[in-house]
């Protein structure tokens, strides 16, 4: 699994709170205001082995580093298998766009956000028949973008395709159909 440079710096700053703040202070293990590290950024740490939950409760959660995570903080330049950071740009195809009529501010904005260095969210909204699911299937053609259809899917689902296929650019359409809950998993990837 790919990591980003982010939570390299994550976790070197997570591994000095470690090792320059006695343990009397955090007997059950330092929290996310401890560390300044979003919950979500560092449950995502949790699932892909990086930290582990040491105590859990309604009002307090306790993490430590795990050997994975300290390993990787450690590292002056870990193996990425292979996988470069940061990704390559997004490759554009030239005719994107191209069945969809009009809406040139809005073409205008998604090319800004698809080129931007760091990564933006969209979301288009407006009246029925406006060409918002137009625009998703013309920016699903991108090489490393992915489609889901928010009516269909699960908290599960959603994060096996995060996970799975990591996806470049993550395309939802009817995200108001989405569940509650099924919804965080995809606020917590806002958030980072």
């Amino acid at each position: 699994m790919a990591i980003r440079s982010s939570d390299i710096e994550t976790l070197q700053k997570i591994a000095s709170f470690e090792e320059t703040t006695p343990e009397s202070q955090y007997p059950l293990g330092w929290s996310w205001q401890q560390v300044r590290v979003w919950p979500s950024t560092l449950s995502r740490m949790v699932i892909e082995g990086y930290l582990e939950i040491t105590f859990s409760s309604n009002s307090y959660t306790g993490y430590r580093l795990t050997q994975k995570g300290k390993a990787l903080a450690g590292a002056a330049e870990p193996d990425f298998e292979g996988e470069e950071i940061p990704d390559q740009a997004l490759e554009l195809p030239e005719d994107i766009f191209e069945p969809i009529e009009g809406y040139l501010d809005i073409k205008e904005l998604t090319f800004r956000v698809l080129k931007a260095d760091k990564p933006v969210h969209l979301l288009f909204s407006g009246v029925p028949a406006s060409a918002k699911t137009m625009f998703l299937m013309e920016l699903s053609q991108i090489k490393g973008a992915v489609y889901i259809l928010g009516s269909q899917s699960t908290k599960a689902g959603i994060a096996e395709t995060l996970f799975e296929l990591k996806p470049k650019l993550l395309l939802v359409d009817e995200i108001d159909r989405i569940g509650a809950k099924d919804i965080a998993v995809l606020l917590s990837l806002a958030e980072t």
